[in-house]
């Protein structure tokens, strides 16, 4: 039997890529478009061109389009009908003409969502803890690459840099639970990086924590820059927990950085090796983004 991913041509090397753990679904094809649905969660739709329904969408983007280079990209929150008759919250992504060029794909123009939703997969299907899609898809229509990716929202989670401005109040329950919070982030980033992936946008915004007081699971969200690299380099790392250093740190001791250190690199104690990164990461060159 032919793979029905192999043919669409969704994937690098499609042979290698298991099926998402979190959610199955299908590829369709329909008119001018192609798209994947999470049969599992979602209820089945009356129209067979889901893709159009979604691209338009009434709902108002939460924040400005993010337009560059000829194209837009733009996020909305929505609400979807589940199998069981419950509304599913979810995010919908909509993009015109944001593209990006790989080696994998021939140079070719490619839709931003499309890497997103390829590395959702990917990573998923690692053990790490993502936002589940529930729909892909694309088309190209009058010469223009459209792109829609929906999300299921991370109830139950919270962004790490909203956690850390909770556990500021003396009061807040959240402190006594930060340190094994950290050490659970830090553990999550060295795994990536064990790995070969980088995220490529680690900030304190697109890593979420979770919000029960007994669990410290954490989830990496806004994966549209990430890829794996070979070999991974000091480099690497630096670009990756510099930013995200700078922007925690003024809701951190100095204490509560190097333990973040010390589970990153393994270490319960100080180490030349700690240190050294923590030197480097401090002096590194300051982020261009806000």
């Amino acid at each position: 039997m032919v793979n029905r991913e192999e043919t669409l041509g969704f994937f690098p090397n499609p042979g290698k890529v298991a099926p998402l753990r979190q959610s199955t679904g299908m590829f369709h094809t329909s008119n001018d478009s192609t798209f994947w649905q999470a049969e599992s969660i979602l209820a089945r739709t009356p129209t067979d061109d889901p893709f159009t329904r979604y691209w338009e969408h009434p709902s108002d983007f939460i924040e400005p389009k993010n337009s560059r280079r000829g194209g837009w990209s733009g996020v909305s929150r929505i609400e979807m009908p589940g199998r069981d008759r419950q509304p599913v919250e979810a995010f919908l992504k909509r993009q015109e003409n944001h593209t990006y060029r790989a080696p994998h794909t021939l140079f070719r123009k490619t839709a931003t969502l499309r890497r997103e939703f390829e590395n959702l997969r990917v990573l998923g299907d690692l053990g790490f803890r993502v936002p589940r899609p529930l729909f892909f898809g694309q088309r190209t229509r009058a010469g223009n690459l459209q792109a829609v990716l929906i999300l299921q929202s991370m109830n139950g989670f919270q962004s790490l840099r909203d956690f850390l401005k909770l556990c500021q109040s003396p009061s807040s329950p959240e402190r006594s639970r930060q340190q094994r919070t950290l050490a659970r982030v830090a553990a999550e980033v060295a795994k990536l990086h064990a790995l070969g992936w980088i995220h490529r946008c680690l900030y304190g915004k697109h890593i979420f924590v979770s919000t029960d007081p007994d669990s410290t699971e954490v989830a990496f969200i806004d994966l549209e820059t990430a890829r794996r690299v070979s070999p991974l380099t000091r480099r690497h790392r630096l670009k990756e927990l510099g930013p995200l250093y700078r922007r925690c740190a003024p809701l951190l001791s100095q204490q509560d950085c190097l333990r973040f250190l010390y589970a990153y690199t393994g270490q319960d104690r100080p180490c030349p090796r700690t240190r050294e990164l923590a030197a480097q990461i401090a002096g590194s060159k300051k982020s261009r983004r806000p």
